[in-house]
This record gives structure tokens, sequence and C-alpha cells, in this order.
């Protein structure tokens, strides 16, 4: 019995109190077990449980009071939930170096920013910085504006928009499955992705994937557009879709230069008919090197093979970014 039926039973007359309470108490022993995981995750620092949702606080970035977000239960596995559960963040290296990279006033591009955590951690920084973020699924959209509700501070830092970048500008169909972190141009076909679920978390057992229309641009004409004259960092996460978010910020990867941050998958890019190593020519074309840390240094990939274990890479310009890879760069 779930406890608010046991609190209507026991207020209704129907259970003993002492039954009621011992009942109550194994329900709520899990709560110390959250403290126990709060505890040992130094990345952790509390759980709110309020009327409107439960509200999960991480001290990522370093900021005063943490970074506050949703739990999302909805999701396969929302990102919430899982810093919560996972001691250690595999892309903490990966930000770590990135603020070093922080220009003033610097324009940051969060494209495929999802609920707003990357966006977020940015704006922690003391730095002045122009935050843009870009989520073209409007359900996930209006997830990120209740995230950044939860930071007014913080959010007054960035600007959002509801739409997703390609190579060209229109509308795009978009899967939208289970797990709205794997929503894609083209449907992710792993099942455990496509689960559906309950908004108390239960698994439903049926598989969801709806069809969603979402407005496109791409970014040489967004920054057009937006009298945007140069950008200094670009992160790209799309599940797949990475080849031709660049190949629409062609304009602006060679005037701007900017350092390109991206996720970079064998299976997702499979699912839109290339492979990473065209992503890798492509740049280094236009000047640009695709690094990746390795052993924790920063290392040359000059071609991904089936040994890559590495999923997010930074691309870095031989000439504007010599200084950068004078400094960082290993031969690990």
């Amino acid at each position: 019995m779930r406890l608010l039926d046991l609190a209507k039973a026991f207020q209704a007359g129907k259970l003993q109190k002492w039954i009621y309470w011992r009942l109550v108490r194994e329900k709520m022993k899990i709560l110390t077990e959250l403290q126990e995981v709060l505890v040992w995750n130094s990345a952790a620092k509390r759980i709110e449980i309020r009327t409107d949702g439960i509200v999960f606080v991480h001290a990522r970035g370093g900021g005063a009071d943490g970074i506050r977000c949703y739990m999302d239960f909805e999701e396969t596995i929302s990102r919430a939930e899982a810093e919560f559960s996972m001691r250690g963040d595999y892309e903490q290296e990966d930000f770590d170096f990135l603020r070093e990279l922080l220009p003033e006033n610097g324009v940051i591009f969060d494209i495929g920013g999802n609920v707003g955590i990357f966006s977020l951690n940015l704006a922690q920084e003391s730095k002045e910085l122009q935050i843009y973020a870009f989520e073209p699924l409007p359900t996930t959209y209006r997830k990120m504006q209740a995230n950044f509700q939860l930071n007014p501070t913080l959010a007054t830092k960035v600007k959002s928009y509801n739409i997703g970048f390609s190579k060209e500008s229109g509308d795009a169909v978009f899967y939208l499955p289970g797990a709205s972190e794997a929503a894609s141009m083209h449907p992710n076909e792993d099942d455990y992705y496509s689960l559906e679920s309950t908004p108390e978390g239960e698994y439903t057992g049926r598989i969801k994937m709806q069809e969603v229309h979402c407005k496109i641009d791409t970014v040489d004409n967004f920054c057009a557009v937006h009298h945007i004259p140069s950008v200094h960092i670009l992160k790209c996460d799309v599940e797949g879709a990475e080849r031709d978010v660049l190949l629409g910020a062609r304009q602006t990867l060679e005037t701007s230069h900017p350092i390109v941050y991206a996720e970079m998958l064998r299976k997702h890019a499979k699912r839109f008919g290339y492979h990473p190593n065209e992503i890798i020519d492509y740049m280094r074309g236009l000047g640009y090197c695709c690094t990746t840390f390795r052993n924790h240094g920063l290392v040359e990939l000059s071609e991904m093979t089936d040994e890559t274990q590495e999923v997010n890479f930074f691309f870095l310009h031989q000439k504007h970014h010599a200084d950068i890879l004078k400094q960082h760069l290993t031969e690990n």
C-alpha cells in the first residue's frame, strides 16, 4: 500500500495506530538511505521534497547554494537522478577545462540545452558571460524553464530559445522517446531509452516514441538575425546531428573560431548516415584539431576507431588556440 493510502486509511479509522506507525516506518526508512548517498556523494547537497515536485541540489560548479533541478520521473532516467546516485562525473574534467577557457564577456552557445544544467553551471562563473541555450523539443524546453525558475539569479544570465540547429533552417520532425535526452531527428532504437514511465517513476512496459514538429535554424543564420558578431565557445550535444549543426555553422567557425565542445558517438552518427571521422575531417579543413582527455591529459585524436572510448571532444583551432594547445596538449 502506498504511503498516502496508508495515511488515508488511518485517518478513516481503518488501521490501528500501532499498525499504521509500523507500516509508515517501513516506508520512511528510504529517507535514511537517501541521506547515506548524500554523505557519500560530495557532488550532492540535498534533496527537497516539495508540493510541486522533487528537487535535487548539487554542488557542481562551486556556487554558494548549488544548482537546483527537478527530478523528472517520467524520464527513463533523469539527469538529476543520475547525478544524485552516481559518485563522480565523467564530464567534470571536461567542464573544469572549459572553465579555464572562458573569456570575459564571452558568448557561449549551448546547443542541445536539454533541461538547462550545462547553462546553469556556466552561469555560476564569476566572469560576465553571454549564454545562449537552445532546445527544440517544447516539452523539454518547458522543463528547462522550470529549472531556470528554480535558479532565478543564475537564469538571468541565460537567454533561451525553443529551437534546434541543423545545416538548414525550417521545420523538422524529432522523435521523442521515453528518455527525452535521447530525442533526435532520427529515432534512437535502443529499447531502454524508449521505455515509457509514469510521473511516479513506474515503468509501464510500453515503448514511447512520439513524433514532434520543431523549429530549426542554422548557427550562421541565427547569429546574423540576432546580430551576434562572434561566438567564443560552441557546445554541441544533439544525439547524432552534430555534423549537420557544424555544417550550418561554417561561417561562424571560419570567422569566430570558437572552441567547439562536441559529443561524438558512432552509434548516434550511424543513424544520420555518417561516421564521426567526417566531423574530424571537416573541422581539420577549417584549421581545427580534435582533442580529448585521456589519462587526465589532453591528447589529439586524428581519427576515431573502434577502440576509441571517449565520447566528448574539444575542437581547437591550430592558429587561434595555439597557446591553449601548447599548454595543455600531451603526447599520451
